[in-house]
């Protein structure tokens, strides 16, 4: 049986070869090896979405996003007990406020349970009696990320979200810091027992790193231009596999100096987590909720189970709201609102006929539209499915935009080209070929184009800068604002200014095309990646992947309101305005679309609807083994800066 959830982490356990995994809704489920589902927990009244998961031989313990520890017993998934671990520190660790966090920190030996506590110290509890034992300030700068064992067992081996490297003695409780990357997030680290050293993974170094106790960082393997996430070892430790967000597995044969052989996939959606099962057998699991038993002799997938669908776009068109779904089809809402309620009625499904591919986003044209794919195709079709273009870039394509003038299109890709073609023929304009991979682009009235980057690093020593850039109409960089981080979204606002989302040191904030300078930035309280933002009147509404909605105050800069709300990580996002002047805003995240009325400034949710029953898909047809001749990070940082190359 397919179990239709949102997947979010797993453990192997080798008492049982059973795997337990946990869910977005709290639920923790048992399977056997080939994902046929043996129990299920119910969902704890308090808990939210499981991110940490571990085993012992009676348990299965997990850490939700809040912080709290749940501990269930393994032969029925029954809950035994529940523990808000804000309150499980030592008084010297009390000073620092409960904050959510995706942390999957969370580890079993014989004696402890230890996990990442709300404040970000490390808790240890008693097994036995499950009684608070002590807490331990790690980091100091971050919430801690990953723990494991060393095979002896006396060591803890940890790494915060920013790639500091401990170790902790679980004798003397003494810590010993080994290294520091400099270089952006990090969500695994295994030790490699053949050479003696540690593995990290690093979202802007775009690879592997690797650390030596003695001497610290001692080399790097970059080989994706998109977020790395966990690092396995096989068992004879020869073999080195990663998840990575640019939907594969790189496969690396574990020499001295690390080589890549090639790629697992490609998988409908992002890699973010693998866990070594036996029998020559990973388990693969995507952001999106998917869940995948992978040969690492054959490449081939043996079973799956769970996924859930998304709309990656969507926006209000007078009376309607555009959703682009990545099964590959165009949903069209009526909105249905008198007063404080809003519904939604979907009118039409739009399927581009011929097509196969993964939609992200959708602009409205004359008589159609034109979507780009997660594949790298974009398309224009009529309201009929008729398609009367196809384009094939090299990259996963990220946005798209249209000119003033009905008469370009302009959409960019994650192995950096930015690429303007003509709205009517597809014929190729002018392309551009830059060193960092693109996320976002923009037409302004004038018919320049602002673009924003992904931080890549280009050197060991320490990150790189990524620009938001505006290009004249000849694509000539007219002018650029420079900082560490990602930019994700554009929208343009009245008075020639632009919003920008952004997980950078800018977060959410406003240009000024007049002088491209930056008018007012905002971002205080949000924990993870502002993916979308919109302003209504002097309010701005900001949705991160941290499933918050942010209310600032763009006059006085103030917080108004923060909710823990969102179903899923969210996506799209646009206001509507009903006839009797009512303001909404519609959030599509993942599986689900939500409505909430803003007519007293702090959204209040009022209706949500599910995408259980939506067209789903996961695209795992094609998955096998690739070849690399150049892989993503060479593709994207071969050109040493912006050049034309049509």
């Amino acid at each position: 049986m397919n179990v239709k959830t949102r997947f979010t982490n797993a453990a192997f356990d080798h008492d049982s070869s059973n795997l337990y995994m946990c869910d977005d809704k709290g639920i923790v489920y048992c399977f056997d090896e080939k994902l046929l589902l043996l129990k299920q927990s119910t969902p704890p009244s308090n808990g939210v979405t499981l991110h940490g998961i571990c085993t012992d031989e009676a348990h299965v313990y997990v850490r939700d996003v809040a912080g709290n520890v749940i501990c269930l017993c393994k032969e029925k998934l029954l809950q035994k007990h529940f523990f808000v671990s804000q309150h499980y520190v030592s008084p010297e660790n009390e000073g620092s406020h409960p904050v959510p966090s995706p942390s999957h920190a969370i580890v079993a030996t014989d004696r402890y349970l230890i996990f990442c506590n709300a404040r970000g110290s490390l808790s240890f509890l008693n097994k036995k009696t499950f009684s608070f034992n002590r807490s331990i300030e790690i980091s100091e700068n971050a919430f801690l990320e990953h723990l494991s064992l060393s095979s002896c067992k006396k060591y803890l081996y940890v790494n915060d979200i920013i790639g500091n490297i401990f170790i902790l003695d679980l004798e003397k409780f003494s810590i010993k810091k080994i290294a520091s990357l400099h270089s952006g997030v990090s969500h695994s680290m295994v030790y490699d027992s053949k050479h003696k050293r540690f593995m990290i993974s690093s979202d802007v170094g775009g690879g592997v790193h690797i650390v030596n106790e003695a001497q610290g960082i001692i080399g790097w393997v970059p080989f994706t231009n998109d977020d790395v996430e966990e690092i396995v070892l096989s068992d004879d430790q020869d073999m080195i596999y990663v998840a990575c967000f640019d939907h594969h597995i790189y496969v690396l044969k574990n020499h001295e100096s690390p080589v890549v052989l090639g790629k697992i996939g490609k998988f409908k959606f992002q890699v973010n987590h693998l866990k070594k099962m036996s029998n020559d057998k990973l388990l693969a699991m995507l952001e999106s909720g998917e869940v995948y038993v992978v040969s690492t002799s054959t490449y081939q997938i043996l079973s799956k189970t769970g996924g859930t669908a998304a709309y990656w776009d969507l926006y209000v068109s007078g009376k309607q709201a555009i959703a682009t779904s990545e099964s590959g089809n165009l949903d069209i809402f009526q909105i249905n609102s008198q007063f404080r309620e809003l519904t939604l009625t979907k009118i039409d499904t739009i399927v581009p006929k011929g097509i196969n591919h993964r939609m992200r986003i959708t602009k409205s044209i004359a008589n159609g539209f034109v979507s780009i794919c997660g594949d790298g195709k974009a398309l224009r079709y009529d309201r009929k499915g008729n398609v009367q273009w196809e384009y094939s870039a090299q990259g996963i394509l990220r946005d798209i935009s249209i000119s003033k003038c009905q008469k370009f299109c302009a959409f960019c890709s994650e192995l950096g080209e930015i690429i303007v073609v003509d709205l009517d023929t597809c014929s190729v304009i002018k392309m551009l070929k830059n060193n960092k991979p693109v996320w976002c682009i923009h037409y302004c009235p004038d018919g320049s184009i602002v673009y924003g980057e992904r931080e890549l690093r280009d050197h060991l020593g320490g990150r790189t800068k990524s620009k938001l850039c505006l290009l004249d109409e000849n694509l000539k960089e007219i002018s650029a604002i420079e900082t560490y981080g990602n930019f994700k979204r554009i929208r343009e606002l009245d008075n020639n200014q632009l919003l920008i989302s952004s997980n950078t040191l800018l977060a959410v904030f406003i240009v000024d095309l007049f002088d491209f300078s930056v008018k007012k930035s905002l971002k205080e309280w949000q924990i993870n990646t502002p993916e979308n933002s919109i302003i209504y009147g002097r309010y701005l509404y900001v949705v991160t992947y941290g499933y918050q909605l942010i209310t600032y105050d763009i006059e006085t800069d103030e917080v108004i309101d923060v909710q823990y709300i969102l179903e899923g990580y969210p996506m799209g996002l646009d206001c509507y305005r009903n006839d009797k002047g009512e303001p909404f805003l519609i959030a599509s995240c993942r599986n689900a679309i939500m409505a909430f009325t803003i007519s007293q400034v702090e959204p209040e949710l009022i209706s949500c609807w599910y995408l259980n029953e939506t067209l789903y898909r996961d695209f795992s047809e094609g998955v096998g083994f690739q070849q690399l001749k150049s892989s993503n990070y060479q593709l994207t940082t071969q050109v040493e800066k912006l050049q034309s190359v049509g």
